[in-house]
């Protein structure tokens, strides 16, 4: 399997603000006989290069892009786009806004590069402005986002999460980088599918990222099957880190307020199967220390 050069062809990650329409000197692929811009790189997954792309044409929308490095993974690929294609269809109650909150799939199959060179990628549809993930925001707040940050990155990942269990599937990877965030208006998105399954089918992870590890429940990942709960404890290690804690630990800096550490204490401890129950226990907390709900600017590179 051929792959092109990370130098000759994918770009380097740029500001979403300084992205010009038709910019001649992006690189191009094609995708599913459909020309794509790379607009830069957001991230490096376990088994593929995630791009930023936009379709080249006169009516254009941006994408997220996945390309393989490995042809062993290309299972993989499919399982997650079928997946995901079968979640946009769900009829459970609150598909309509929900879907929309999941990576939409547009097309499957070798993505070619100028130079002939190609692997086998996926292209979804997202909602705009969500270009940066938790992980990346540990990068700009090395010691923590600020507690009422979490707050609402937790709320909009548990609303998420309910609707996804209500509907009989699991997420199965919720950490840091696959959380995506848009600074502005406060919203959350997953992304990172493919351990995902349906709650029917009891299985073990099919997919263990060496990465993710810290962020996984002991039991989960010595094989037993993913639930809500593990959901649910993988939050509370993903917003602990959010707010300055270590990965996997729950461990605080001591400007997280005492009943706000003690609520993701008890959520990391197992103590929930249910998200929206969940998110009405952190609204409390969040009351007792912040007082009635307040916008919190959140500024990210990238953003004005």
């Amino acid at each position: 399997m051929m792959a092109a050069s990370p130098t000759a062809i994918w770009p380097a990650a740029g500001r979403p603000i300084d992205d010009k329409p038709f910019d001649p000197r992006r690189p191009r692929v094609t995708l599913a006989a459909t020309r794509y811009a790379l607009v830069g790189r957001l991230g490096r997954g376990a088994g593929s290069d995630v791009y930023l792309a936009r379709r080249d044409e006169r009516l254009t929308e941006r994408v997220i892009l996945y390309a393989l490095r490995n042809r062993s993974n290309e299972d993989l690929l499919r399982r997650t786009f079928n997946l995901l294609t079968e979640l946009a269809a769900s009829g459970a109650q609150g598909a309509d806004h929900f879907t929309r909150l999941l990576p939409q799939p547009v097309a499957l199959g070798p993505v070619t590069a100028a130079d002939r060179s190609a692997r086998l990628g996926a292209a979804y549809r997202v909602p705009d402005g969500f270009h940066h993930s938790i992980e990346d925001l540990r990068g700009v707040y090395p010691t923590g986002v600020a507690p009422e940050h979490g707050v609402w990155l937790g709320k909009r990942v548990l609303e998420l999460l309910g609707w996804l269990h209500r509907a009989g599937w699991v997420h199965g990877a919720v950490a840091p980088e696959h959380a995506m965030v848009h600074p502005r208006d406060h919203g959350v998105i997953l992304v990172g599918w493919s351990a995902s399954r349906p709650l029917a089918r009891a299985e073990s992870l099919r997919v263990r990222a060496r990465a993710l590890r810290p962020f996984y429940p002991e039991a989960e990942w010595a094989g037993a099957a993913m639930s809500p709960r593990a959901d649910l404890v993988m939050l509370a290690r993903t917003l602990a880190y959010a707010m300055g804690a270590a990965a996997g630990s729950v461990a605080m800096p001591e400007a997280v307020p005492a009943p706000l550490a003690g609520f993701i204490r008890e959520a990391e401890s197992g103590r929930f199967s249910d998200a929206l129950l969940m998110k009405e226990q952190l609204d409390a907390v969040a009351r007792t220390c912040f007082g009635p709900p307040r916008f919190h600017k959140l500024n990210m590179p990238g953003w004005r």
